[in-house]
Formats: structure tokens, sequence, C-alpha cells
């Protein structure tokens, strides 16, 4: 698992500049190296432990696996997607099997790992898109794409450790030209500071909460003032490579706004998302909606492109799964985080903090790209978050008899 964070956050950050020049597609060289790294899960799990499934989750996820595979051997006999079958067969049992790794490992992450890993994913992505950036003000590059997906995990990490941290996972996301990661990251914090401030504390009193909820207030305060600052910089230098990075990163959010409003450019402004949707629904029919097309579902764009997950992750998952078991699939993953919110469980790990967090931020990222079935951290903070409830319910049984 420790290759898997250093690899994605890490080492994959530094290659996305070649993306950007078109020399390389770093996300081949994550495909090719996920099933190796699965497999070592699974040898290093043992099946005795992966074949007994410990909450409703997994059951679900179980259940994805065989319903795909079953559904989708038409698409496997009838049009030939080999590749297209096994990758969603793949993104089901990986997710499974990555729930179980949080499950089990949910007090193993040390502070120590957490700070080392961070500052070395932001260094990464710092030095990444200062690489980019700089293209870009050379007029090298005609696509400004970065490596913003990171900023994800960096905030989660920042809210509960690191107010420094926090500032440049903010401003990174302000000009990453990811309007999904910018809004996971705003809500994340958003959530932080209402929801979840205070929670994790071995004593939750009224002053614990009020002065943690202090402490996010100035925070807030004290970072939009930066905000300010970075922006009246940019626009004093809008030629600089960050003054442009910027003003594309903006322009694109209004582009959305626009479109709303105009009601027209409303498929440019969303790159192609809505072409997506609207593919995705035509090829359905009455029984696709209760069971799926099944693994190997795939669509044929207007320009010709052939995908088998969409953006709006929902709808990507009822078009392979179905309606009923793409419910269960979010209620499941509800249950979990509401029980975490309702027992208040105190005394948790710095990972335990991190995984509400996370799991916001990964969930709203997921409604404009298919992330979460291709994101090992998702199921494995899930898995966290599962287990931090189980030991919480224990907990209070225990008080409860005593």
């Amino acid at each position: 698992m420790i290759a898997y964070f250093y690899f994605s956050f890490v080492f994959l950050p530094l290659l996305s500049p070649l993306r950007n020049l078109g020399v390389l597609e770093p996300g081949l060289i994550r495909n090719a190296l996920l099933p190796p790294l699965f497999i070592a899960l699974v040898f290093s799990i043992g099946l005795g432990k992966i074949l007994k499934p410990r909450r409703l989750i997994q059951y679900v996820l179980a259940g994805m696996f065989l319903l795909a595979g079953i559904i989708g051997a038409q698409n496997l006999v009838n049009n030939d997607s080999f590749r297209e079958y096994f990758s969603h067969l793949f993104q089901a049992a990986s997710a499974y099997v990555l729930f179980l790794v949080g499950w089990i490992t949910f007090k193993a992450w040390s502070e120590k790992f957490w700070k080392y890993f961070i500052l070395l994913s932001l260094v990464s992505t710092i030095i990444s898109s200062a690489f980019t950036i700089g293209a870009l003000e050379r007029g090298d590059i005609g696509r400004y794409y970065t490596a913003a997906y990171g900023f994800i995990l960096i905030a989660a990490y920042s809210a509960n450790a690191s107010n420094s941290i926090t500032l440049f996972a903010i401003l990174g996301s302000i000009v990453s030209n990811k309007r999904a990661v910018a809004l996971a990251v705003f809500t994340l914090f958003f959530t932080k500071v209402v929801g979840l401030s205070g929670i994790g504390e071995k004593k939750l009193t009224y002053r614990s909460l009020f002065l943690s909820s202090l402490k996010a207030v100035l925070f807030v305060l004290f970072s939009a003032a930066v905000v300010v600052l970075f922006v009246s910089w940019v626009n004093q230098n809008p030629s600089s490579g960050i003054g442009k990075a910027y003003n594309i990163s903006i322009n694109r959010i209004a582009d959305v706004f626009d479109a709303l409003q105009q009601k027209s450019g409303i498929e440019e402004a969303s790159s192609g998302r809505f072409q997506e949707i609207e593919t995705a629904l035509d090829s359905m029919s009455g029984s696709d909606y209760l069971f799926g097309n099944g693994a190997g579902w795939e669509i044929t764009l207007n320009s010709g492109k052939e995908v088998q997950n969409i953006h709006f992750t929902p709808l990507s998952l009822v078009s392979v799964y179905g309606i009923p078991v793409t419910v269960l699939f979010y209620f499941s993953i509800i249950v979990i985080y509401l029980k975490f919110l309702i027992l208040k469980c105190k005394g948790l790990s710095l990972t335990e903090k991190i995984a509400p967090l996370y799991v916001v931020g990964a969930i709203v990222h997921s409604f404009f790209a298919y992330s979460l079935f291709i994101d090992w951290l998702f199921f494995f903070f899930v898995g966290v978050l599962a287990r931090s409830v189980q030991v919480a319910e224990i907990s209070r049984r225990v008080v409860r008899n005593a």
C-alpha cells in the first residue's frame, strides 16, 4: 500500500508535464502497475480474510463484481471488449480489497508517515506545476493540465495538521485549471469547519469546540487575505506563467456560469460532459436501468472516441450496474459516514481524521470525473471510517453494559 501512496501521489505528478508536451500519458504507466500491486495486496492479506466481508459496502461491491461479470459476458462475446470487461471487474475487485486494507490498517499509519508523505507529495506537485506553468509562460504548450487531484489528499491532511500546507492546497487548487478539484477542496474545508470541528478530540467540551471553531474562523480570515493579495498580484502580472494559469482557471469557471445563464455553449463549458451523459442515456433501454449493461460497457462519442467510464460517476455506475445497485452503493457509504458523525468518535488517529474529509472531497470530485473506482485511497479511507465506527460501537456497548 505504501508503494501505491508514493507511486500515485509523488512519482506520477512529476510526469504530468510530459502529458502537456504530448510525450507521455502517465495514466498508462499507472494502469500497467496497478494489477501487480493488487496481486501483492491480495497475497499479503490472505484469501481467508478477503473472502470474509466486514460491512454492507463489501457485500455490495462483491455483488457489483458478480453482476457486472455475468451481465457483461455478452459484451465480451459480442463486442470483443476484453480490456473494458476486465477493467470494470478490476475496479470492483480492487475497491473491495482496498476497503479491507483500510479496515485492517486503520491504526497503523503514524503521524510521522503522513507528515513526510504529504510533504513529498506537495513538493512533487509544486515541481510539476512549476514546470507546466513555465512551459505555459514560454508558449511551449497549448493546453494547461496539472496533476491537481493530489490536492484533495493534501487538503484533507492539512485541515487536521498544518495551516501552512492548507494555504498551498487552496492556492494550488485555484490555479490548477481543475474546477472539480477546486470545488472538492473548498467543500472539504467547509465540512471541516462546519461539520467536523472538534470531532476526534479525546475530550470534547464546549470550550474545545469554541476554541477549535475560533481557530478555524481566524484561519479562514487569514487565508482570505492571502488569496486577495495573490489575486491582486496576478492581476498586475497577467503575462506571467502564474498569471496565465490563474486566468485560464478562473475563465473556465466563469464559462460555466455564462453558459448556464445564456443556456448556450454549455457543452463546451462542460468539456464534453453533457455529450457523455446524453450518449450514455441513449445507449440504455428499460432492463439496463435495472441490471446495467455489465462489465465491458462502452459508448462512442460524436468525436469517434470510445469511453467505458463517463465523467459523471453516478450515471457511469448506473450504466454498468443498474439503478438499484448504484443506490445501494451510495447508501452503504452514507450509512458509514452518518454513523461516524453520530457516534462522535473520540481519540482518533490522524488517519481517522483525514478519512471523513477525503471521502467528502473525493465524492464531490466524482460528480465531475470518474474517480472513485480508479482512486484506491477512496475505498481505503471508507474502510478506515467503517473500522472507526465499529470500535466506537463496541466501546459504547462496553460502557452501557458496565
